[in-house]
């Protein structure tokens, strides 16, 4: 997952599904990690076990095991010197419904798209949520009339996470983990997702954000929890921080289960918001460099497809917090429209 910087999404949904059920007790899971400091409080829970194991990624433990696992389980790509052979069985999970433009559909050189192209037409499988992700497949990456495995459209294996993770038992391991919880209180996530024009040139808007989030737990913290989840290129900047150190979401813990405990997500241009959609709460959609983002990247939706507000700054996110019934309320019918369309097949 996330080329082994966490244990998260479906492939992590799809791990801990085979893990507790009888008729996959024989499976041997194999988990490439990065950094194992980083994820030992997620790695703990799974030490123990004789059929789960953990190897470094890039090391050559890692590629005996990419070279000889039946199955191969990705939510991005495998790197450029990998190709699987035709015994294996390839499952790429993908990360998420796209709200941004994708592949083909990206202003500008379609170039960085060459390894995700080259890694759909590997696969056997290839997972999606709803029409619209299945179109990204065959659109916006030409797979149309070239690509010879089957997606496969259903519930999204990370989604079921959402459902069925224990609010009270996660708050706990948050607490653990060093964040703020107060459990009389309910809770705001604040999700942004990167910016910029190229994974590795993401935009540090770090200074902003602690503004914002310090503005917004002055003018909210009397009834909320605020956590701010940053996108996962921006956590290296965001950890450096102290004043957001006891809010900052640790970049391993799993959006789903994370999102089990939110009351009203606020983010602006990321999938997370499609997820979020089965949990029935309200989303705000906060954003302040709308016009950059139309330009530079694009969307899929209109503005009034979005199952929430949009706002433009940090002001009028408070204020439709504190009046967040009413914005329930006046967006129910867009935001059922949205279920019906992304979410239909999602049922835990």
């Amino acid at each position: 997952s996330r080329d082994g910087k966490s244990l998260s999404d479906s492939p992590y949904a799809i791990f801990k599904y085979l893990l507790h059920h009888p008729e996959y007790k024989h499976f041997k899971h194999i988990w490439s990690i990065n950094s194992s400091n980083e994820l030992e409080t997620v790695i703990a829970d799974y030490k123990g076990l004789k059929n789960v194991k953990f190897v470094k990624r890039n090391s050559k433990e890692y590629l005996k095991c990419l070279a000889t696992s039946k199955f191969l389980i990705n939510n991005a790509t495998f790197q450029s010197f990998f190709i699987p052979k035709n015994d294996q069985v390839y499952i790429n999970t993908w990360h998420g419904t796209p709200l941004k433009s994708m592949g083909f559909d990206i202003p500008g050189n379609p170039a960085h798209s060459q390894n995700v192209v080259r890694n759909f037409l590997s696969a056997d499988y290839l997972l999606s949520p709803n029409d619209h992700t299945t179109n990204m497949f065959l659109d916006s990456y030409k797979l149309n009339g070239v690509y010879n495995g089957e997606i496969i459209q259903e519930g999204y294996p990370r989604i079921d996470l959402t459902y069925h993770t224990d609010s009270e038992v996660f708050k706990s391991l948050l607490t653990k983990l060093g964040l703020t919880i107060d459990k009389t209180k309910q809770t705001i996530l604040y999700a942004p997702t990167w910016k910029g024009t190229h994974v590795s040139k993401a935009k540090n808007d770090m200074f902003q954000i602690i503004s914002e989030m310090t503005y917004l737990r002055n003018q909210v913290g009397e009834e909320y929890n605020l956590y701010i989840k940053v996108h996962p290129f921006l956590y290296d900047q965001a950890r450096k921080f102290d004043e957001i150190k006891d809010i900052l979401i640790p970049d391993f813990v799993d959006t789903n289960e994370l999102l089990s405990l939110v009351d009203i997500l606020v983010t602006d241009y990321s999938s997370i918001f499609f997820d979020f959609l089965v949990t029935n709460k309200p989303i705000l959609f906060y954003i302040w460099d709308y016009d950059d983002y139309r330009e530079e990247r694009g969307m899929y939706l209109s503005d009034d497809e979005l199952p929430g507000p949009t706002l433009f700054t940090i002001q009028e996110v408070a204020g439709a917090v504190q009046e967040i019934s009413k914005i329930s309320e006046n967006y129910k019918s867009v935001y059922q429209a949205a279920k019906n369309k992304f979410t239909r097949h999602d049922d835990g």
